[in-house]
């Protein structure tokens, strides 16, 4: 799990979304999972597990130096909206590039 002082977070108002993304993947099988992220705008979305995945998985590829824009622009409603409606076809161009499998852990 990522440490909250890991991750980009002093100019979000809300948590970083890499981390609500990690604890949508950490609460899976529990009996409370969890589902929502919100972001800097106050928008509530709904995740699911291979959708948080995925995204992961996606910002994993960027390179560090430019990792910061990909998470700034996901903090707020029109990035989170504008993976989600792309989510499919932007992972599976990561995962064809790079040759992954189904999942960021390799499984």
């Amino acid at each position: 799990m990522i440490e909250e002082n890991e991750v980009y977070a002093a100019d979000y108002k809300e948590k970083p979304m890499v981390l609500q993304l990690h604890k949508i993947l950490d609460s899976k099988d529990n009996p409370v999972e969890l589902h929502t992220v919100i972001t800097d705008d106050q928008w509530e979305f709904d995740i699911e597990f291979e959708e948080a995945e995925k995204i992961l998985h996606i910002m994993n590829t960027i390179d560090v130096r430019h990792r910061k824009k990909f998470l700034d622009y996901i903090q707020n409603n029109e990035g989170v909206e504008d993976i989600l409606q792309n989510l499919d076809t932007l992972y599976n161009k990561v995962k064809h590039l790079i040759g992954m499998t189904n999942s960021i852990y390799g499984a």
